[in-house]
């Protein structure tokens, strides 16, 4: 379980959500809108999706970069891999969007509101720029990945290829 030792590298982020959580909340406010009482932790959720799509990334740059440098075939796995998991996490993203989006209220005009109640509502229209972007990162990841299988896939058939020309000219 992450966040269970002090050994654990997620221990600190685990152990500062449930410090100060709600600190930047308005309580009134959270007490009568559910979804607002929730934002900070939508906060920490995109937070962490983007520090683990800058590391997918960080890999991605030095598989490609060695990829690059090498005339050797590389494995695909590890790029399909990579894709499948970007794509499981645009589609949590599009549902939690979907979530955001539908929220009671998020479409109403902002004449409706007193500058109190315009909090949350400026709370979720952020939470959904957020998300959007995170969206827009995973599906350009995805596609690196992707053309990244399709070079290598090109490149094994051409290997391939030259081995038939080296075997047919013996």
């Amino acid at each position: 379980m992450a966040g269970s030792s002090p050994d654990d590298p997620f221990s600190q982020s685990a152990a500062l959500l449930t410090c100060d959580y709600g600190n930047t909340l308005d309580t009134q406010l959270m007490a009568t809108d559910s979804f607002y009482a929730l934002h900070e932790l939508f906060c920490f959720s995109a937070s962490s999706l983007s520090q683990y799509f800058n590391m997918l990334e960080s890999k991605l740059n030095s598989d490609t970069k060695a990829q690059a440098s090498s005339q050797q075939v590389t494995d695909i796995s590890s790029f399909l891999y990579r894709q499948s998991i970007l794509e499981r996490h645009a589609g949590h993203l599009r549902e939690t969007i979907a979530v955001i989006e539908t929220r009671s209220g998020l479409y109403r005009t902002q004449s409706t509101y007193t500058s109190k109640e315009s909090f949350p509502q400026q709370a979720a229209r952020t939470l959904l720029v957020d998300y959007r972007q995170l969206l827009a990162r995973a599906d350009n990841l995805s596609k690196q990945c992707q053309r990244q299988v399709s070079l290598l896939m090109s490149r094994a058939m051409i290997a391939e290829s030259n081995k038939a020309i080296q075997q047919a000219r013996e």
